[in-house]
């Protein structure tokens, strides 16, 4: 499994090291579950704590981010990337305007330096490209349906799995405009 911290004032858990993944036993568990606790306590004193998530730990064929911004201009728009840690640093982004059909996921995806990654580069496994450009479309579907109240949403990490497997969404955050 996979403990994360659950704090209403931690957007990315990990700054904090509030993330500890691939836990097997009970043992492990509660020695994560200390860590976590210690390591907020040091990093974001003042953050409030409502406990972690435990979720399925699964090792995906690539972690993606998929995410929303309200553009002042245009409106909502849709991201698609390389997830994970390094979507601040390689900034290997698509980006288009909802609504996103299938044609358009799929360019967005094609379009991406990490395409290739997707592909099973290197020997590593095909990821399920076709399970993503669906997520992508609902994504899309979603923050349009709610484009009056969202200012931001994020999927970060989305686990692709391989191929024939689909998607995980390991965590999420929307902003709305209100906050």
């Amino acid at each position: 499994v996979v403990l994360k911290i659950n704090s209403p004032d931690i957007q990315h858990k990990t700054e904090v090291k509030g993330v500890v993944i691939n836990l097997t036993d009970e043992q492990e568990v509660r020695q994560a579950y200390r860590t976590i606790m210690e390591n907020v306590k040091t990093y974001r004193p003042d953050a409030r704590i409502e406990g972690v998530i435990v979720s399925e730990f699964c090792r995906p064929a690539a972690e993606m981010i998929l995410g929303a911004h309200k553009d002042p201009m245009f409106g909502p728009v849709i991201v698609v990337g390389l997830g994970g840690i390094f979507v601040e640093h390689l900034k290997d982004v698509a980006r288009c305007i909802p609504p996103v059909g299938h044609s358009e996921a799929e360019k967005m995806v094609e379009g991406l330096r990490a395409h290739s990654l997707l592909k099973g580069a290197r020997g590593r496994a095909e990821a399920d490209v076709r399970a993503l450009t669906e997520a992508i479309v609902k994504f899309s579907d979603f923050v349009v349906a709610n484009r009056d109240w969202i200012q931001s949403a994020e999927i970060n990490p989305l686990m692709v799995l391989e191929e024939g497997n689909g998607v995980r969404m390991a965590d999420a955050l929307i902003i709305s405009e209100t906050n």
